[in-house]
């Protein structure tokens, strides 16, 4: 039996999805009756149509792939409920979406062969089939609801289980509540279904492989003791209420790959501290982080355009953010009871921003453009509004920079012409600093930090030319602080990756002699990307003849003999392997 949770959160989305979007859609295109008679169908975009309902008696059926000339693309809400003489039928390949409840207590379907055309299957699209024994699905397919294979024949085969979690294919259906401690899905899995481990209040960790490419609506929702996750970059969409209730979720990592997240996605994470959204997301759904009342940071990307109603709402431990350029609207309530909430850039883009958007923030300051929307907005909600475009001045080949007359000093935000916040460092006397600089910062320590030619402080990967006259990389944190030494660094697919980088903060590649926290030094090897090896690897050496080693998890490189599975390797004083 389903999850009580799930079956209440599913049909909590049903209500709100189905009843009013329906009747809605059908205000403006009413179904159709087909010239045959068996077929009630609506119409849709691209001369396609989808079914609504069959009024046939064929007990062996076979969905036509086009009715009066339209292309059959989609099975809408309930179009085969309850037809209990229908033993089998057949989806034809032009067929992309299965609906909710779709072929729900079809009591003598006995198998099921989905087409690979389709992308997505709905919630319970198929409850309730007792008969169902036999189901195929597709590698394709890109989601599928909760509840949809539950109290089928194969769903209620315990064989069909493997330590309490189903899988169907390459797609993980459901874990039953007893799953707990961490959990490693399997390998060549394509989706985890909507509410696939919802309520699973014992489940502390999990490994999702590099093939998932879709996480379920509710998926992990009420997971309270998860406190950490790892989002492979092969995954590209999170669903609504993904991980909803995590109350023990401290950190999440989000690659670049993931396009769409759900409303309310991470709602009610309270352990969660701080996230970084990546530049390939277009939009901040409603709800994505309401009453995750311990988030102190969000990094909000340059890609995104809009921040939808109550994204933020209770964040009662966010002190600051800063909207990237590029947003034109920030929704209603988007920032509500944000008690702490300070310190607010807004930028040029802006054009809306809701009602009670930032209601009883009581201490925020408002940082925008001069004569912008922002300024407008925070004065007429009696926000105090702070400029932060700046007027630069050369003075005896010095810059310097006025905001409202009042000429800048340390560390400063500045908008420049082109609409995006930069980061400044004026010295005491007001001088604008370029180049790399010594600067101590909150905590007393003195860190080396790099500004352009026009004062932007960089951050994150930059490639900068030396004394010796070379262009080394290097990576800045956020803050704008040199990294030196070992760093695990995001790369671009949305994995992270060890580097080590030298105190002089260039970033080591190909061979490097490392001393470690016990003292002793090890050789290493880093790839031109800076990406420390482990495992086996072949490495050519500067003649081009390529050699096989092998490197620990910690990158330390193996010499003599070792044991690696059930075989001893025997390796030469340079850790090439003797009998590979």
């Amino acid at each position: 039996m389903k999850k009580a949770l799930s079956v209440v959160l599913v049909l909590v989305m049903l209500l709100m999805a189905f009843p009013l979007t329906g009747i809605i859609a059908f205000a403006d295109n009413e179904p159709v009756q087909s010239k045959d008679g068996l077929w009630e169908y609506r119409a849709l975009d691209n001369n396609s149509v989808e079914i609504i309902s069959y009024s046939g008696s064929d007990k062996n059926l076979v969905i036509p792939s086009t009715i009066d000339g339209y292309t059959v693309v989609g099975i809408w809400y309930r179009a085969f409920v309850a037809q209990s003489a229908l033993k089998s039928v057949k989806i034809p390949e032009s067929v992309t979406d299965i609906g909710f409840y779709a072929f729900s207590k079809c009591t003598s379907l006995t198998s099921i062969a989905i087409p690979k055309s389709v992308k997505s299957i709905g919630n319970y699209a198929f409850y309730g089939c007792t008969s169902l024994a036999s189901i195929t699905i597709p590698a394709g397919v890109k989601s599928i609801g909760g509840g949809a294979f539950e109290n089928t024949a194969y769903y209620n085969n315990g064989n069909n289980w493997v330590k309490d979690v189903l899988y169907i294919g390459n797609h993980l259906i459901e874990a039953k509540n007893t799953v707990s401690g961490k959990y490693t899905i399997k390998e060549t899995t394509k989706t985890i279904a909507g509410a696939a481990f919802n309520g699973c209040t014992s489940l502390t960790g999990v490994t999702i492989p590099k093939s998932v490419t879709g996480i379920g609506d509710f998926a992990f929702s009420g997971c309270t003791s998860l406190t950490g996750i790892t989002i492979p970059g092969s995954v590209t969409s999170i669903g609504e209420s993904a991980f909803n209730g995590c109350t023990s979720l401290t950190s999440i990592t989000i690659p670049k790959s993931v396009t769409s997240i759900g409303a309310e996605a991470f709602s009610n994470c309270t352990s969660l501290k701080s996230v970084t959204l990546p530049d390939s997301l277009t939009q901040v759904s409603d709800y994505t982080f309401a009453h995750c009342t311990s988030l102190t940071s969000v990094t909000l990307p340059n890609s995104v355009t809009s921040i939808g109603g109550f994204a933020f709402e209770y964040c009662s431990s966010l002190s600051s953010i800063t909207i990237p350029n590029g947003v034109t609207s920030i929704g209603y309530e988007a920032f509500y009871e944000c008690t702490k909430l300070t310190d607010v850039t807004i930028p040029k883009s802006v054009t809306s921003i809701g009602e009670l958007a930032f209601y009883n923030c009581t201490s925020l300051k408002i940082k925008g453009y001069s004569n912008s929307y922002a300024e407008k907005y925070a004065k007429a909600n009696g926000i105090p509004f702070i400029p932060i475009n700046g007027r630069f001045v050369v003075k005896n080949g010095n810059t310097y920079c006025y905001v409202n007359g009042v000429m800048q000093k340390g560390f400063k935000e500045i908008m420049r012409g082109d609409g995006k916040v930069y980061m400044h460092y004026f010295g005491t006397d007001g001088v604008m600093r370029t180049g790399w600089q010594k600067i101590k910062r909150g905590d007393g320590k003195t860190y080396l930090h790099y500004f352009g030619t026009n004062g932007c402080m960089r951050t994150g990967w930059q490639n900068i030319k030396r004394g010796d006259g070379k262009t080394y990389l290097h990576y800045f944190g956020t803050n704008g602080c040199m990294r030196t030494g070992w760093q695990s660094i995001e790369r671009s697919n949305g994995n992270t990756y060890l580097h080590y980088f030298g105190t002089n903060g260039c970033m080591r590649t190909g061979w490097q002699s490392i001393k470690r926290g016990n003292g002793k030094t090890y050789r290493h090897y880093f790839g031109t990307n800076g990406c420390m090896r482990t495992g086996w690897q072949t490495i050519k050496n500067a003649k081009g003849v390529a050699y096989i080693y092998y490197f620990r998890t910690n990158g330390t490189m193996v010499t003599g003999n070792y044991k690696i599975g059930t075989k001893t390797y025997k390796f030469n004083t340079y850790g090439v392997c003797l009998n590979p």
